[in-house]
């Protein structure tokens, strides 16, 4: 909703904007880093991905990996 919603309703989008400057200077600061978890899972394992995500079991954002490979 924090991103969505000012990008659909133009609504706060300036207020929005400021917040996400501020994020974008304390990530250069080094302050703010972004936990991921160490677990990478595949488009074949989404459903797990979901488990651990619905689960509260990640340690952080939950990656999933599309490969462009046909």
């Amino acid at each position: 909703m924090f991103t969505l919603l000012p990008l659909l309703t133009g609504t706060g989008r300036e207020h929005h904007g400021e917040i996400l400057a501020e994020g974008a200077r304390l990530v250069d600061a080094g302050r703010l880093r972004v936990r991921v978890d160490p677990r990478r899972f595949t488009l074949a394992d989404a459903e797990e991905a979901h488990r651990v995500v619905a689960g509260g079991t990640g340690l952080g954002k939950v990656v999933v990996e599309i490969s462009n490979a046909r």
